[in-house]
């Protein structure tokens, strides 16, 4: 009896492992920004496309809908409609305007673990109404 009584607790016992198994084993959805890029327009320059004062399109690819913030190192641009956006088709875009020249870093994140960044080069950038001329 008592051989019974414990091959069947032992059996229930490998039971429920093998049922929580799959729910351990299986990964969890994580938000993520896949690709981030700058999209330069009619801007031209001889050494980069990007000047001050000029405004840009930073888009961002991710896996789910969640809220992607943008964020600029040198913490001098501004960010419209805001550095939070939220994706749409799996893509999250803002405008992008610098305002001194130098190596600006920006990075595109969904959660704390961070996401891609992208390096860009800013210049002296002159407006010519659609577009910007970075002499410098």
């Amino acid at each position: 009896m008592v051989d019974s009584t414990a091959r069947r607790l032992g059996m229930a016992a490998a039971f429920l492992a093998a049922a929580a198994l799959p729910a351990v084993a299986a990964p969890a959805a994580t938000a993520e920004v896949f690709t981030l890029r700058a999209e330069p327009g009619a801007s031209w320059g001889p050494v980069t496309p990007f000047g001050t004062s000029c405004t840009y399109t930073l888009v961002a690819a991710v896996s789910t809908d969640m809220p992607v913030s943008f964020y600029d190192f040198v913490d001098s641009s501004t960010f419209v409609p805001g550095n939070l956006v939220t994706p749409v088709d799996g893509v999250a875009t803002v405008r992008w305007t610098p305002v001194v020249p130098g190596t600006h870093r920006i990075m595109a994140y969904q959660t704390s673990a961070g996401g891609p960044t992208v390096d860009i080069q800013v210049g002296t950038g002159i407006t010519t109404g659609s577009g910007c001329a970075v002499p410098f």
